[in-house]
């Protein structure tokens, strides 16, 4: 049974503010050893009513959003180290109460923090597609309001009215750098997202309208404050879909050792996937990706992946000094920046449990031979023997 932490308070979603210090006498994380943090409850919670929670601290703030009885995390957002102000969007759910736990990005992170709830209002489409194909040409400026989920960024939704059921493919390009997402319009939860860290390269999605959803093209940049005109076109989509059908490695392992890893991925859609895309498999502690995960390998992928085929990718990866010891995961990842656009990238990954030993081999030195006599500064042969204790 997994022990709750306690909490240090309440958090109200209606204009709360807590002030609030990460210090030794805090709790430290189980799985991050050396991470201080606070929990909170959140309250005043409205079932798909997005809120809006602004944190700041003297250290490098992290935050997560937990569901309170079982320690699920939902959300995870990494803070400034500016000193200025972090704005994360959250939708809760009905049913579930969450907490809010703040942490540094670094460990040993102490000091002040500072967190505090706004209103969320989501901007108005600024116009619509309701064809395909079909384009929509607008402008990012500094008149167009904030993106609800990356503050400082300006955006533009648009409305997507698309046959139900029929995979579309959007490309957004533009004279700034482009990113474009699929956002819900009731919950304004993001369902996928693809920018482009280059002007003339297209940010594309391929996406399959459901009934009863309705969807928005969330237009924004990869940079802060940037402005520049944009199009954003829908063609028929062609259905690709990779899934991680199955993965291979070592369950148990030392700090420092070197893995071997095998990961299979198969097109689950009906038409063949050409371009390139980057297979990755991560480091973890818990079965979560997020950006605090270490990086073990990467395998790119140039080839066409017709549909109903398969490639096995096989690369090493090596346990760092730091690595955490105990239980940790492997998450393999296809097409892990999403480069390659499919009907659905919520099946892209696989994890695996790996435990880790800390203490790796216990190694003894014998047979240690030496000259007799030495002048100083001179050359001499040194030898010994190295074995494995059991």
């Amino acid at each position: 049974m997994a022990i709750i932490p306690a909490v240090v308070g309440q958090l109200t979603a209606l204009n709360g503010a807590v002030d609030g210090v990460l210090d030794r006498a805090d709790s430290f994380a189980a799985a991050l050893y050396s991470y201080a943090y606070d929990d909170y409850v959140l309250t005043d919670l409205a079932a798909d009513v997005p809120i809006r929670i602004s944190f700041e601290a003297e250290f490098e703030p992290y935050l997560e959003i937990f569901a309170a009885d079982t320690l699920e995390r939902l959300h995870w957002q990494r803070g400034s180290f500016s000193h200025s102000p972090t704005l994360f969007t959250f939708v809760p759910r009905a049913g579930r109460n969450v907490r809010l736990r703040i942490s540094g990005w670094s460990q040993h992170d102490l000091g002040a923090y500072f967190l505090r709830t706004l209103p969320s209002t989501p901007p108005l489409p600024s116009g619509s597609i309701a064809a395909v194909p079909g384009s929509w040409s607008g402008a990012l400026d500094d008149a167009d309001a904030e993106n609800p989920l990356l503050p400082g960024f300006y955006s533009e939704d648009i409305l997507l009215d698309l046959p139900v059921g029929s995979p579309t493919q959007l490309s957004l390009e533009a004279d700034f750098y482009p990113h474009l997402q699929i956002v819900n319009s009731d919950t304004q939860e993001v369902l996928a997202s693809d920018a482009h860290p280059s002007i003339g390269a297209n940010a594309q999605l391929t996406v399959t309208p459901e009934a009863g959803v309705k969807l928005l093209a969330r237009v924004t940049s990869t940079y802060l404050s940037t402005t520049g005109s944009y199009t954003l076109t829908a063609v028929p989509g062609k259905e690709v879909d990779l899934i991680i059908r199955a993965a291979t490695a070592p369950v148990n392992a030392t700090v420092g050792q070197r893995l071997t890893l095998s990961w299979t991925v198969f097109n689950a859609g009906a038409h063949t996937a050409a371009g390139s895309w980057e297979d990755r498999v991560y480091l973890s502690t818990d079965p979560l990706f997020d950006g605090r995960d270490l990086e073990l390998s990467m395998a790119a992928s140039g080839e066409l992946l017709h549909s109903g085929s398969s490639y096995t990718a096989t690369a090493t990866g090596s346990l760092l000094a730091t690595g955490q010891a105990g239980r940790n995961y492997l998450i393999f990842r296809a097409n892990s920046t999403s480069s390659l656009a499919e009907t659905n990238l919520a099946n892209n990954e696989l994890v695996l449990p790996i435990d880790i030993d800390p203490a790796g081999p216990d190694l003894e030195a014998t047979a240690l031979m030496t000259p007799g006599a030495a002048g100083l500064g001179a050359s001499f042969d040194l030898s010994y023997r190295v074995s494995t204790l059991a």
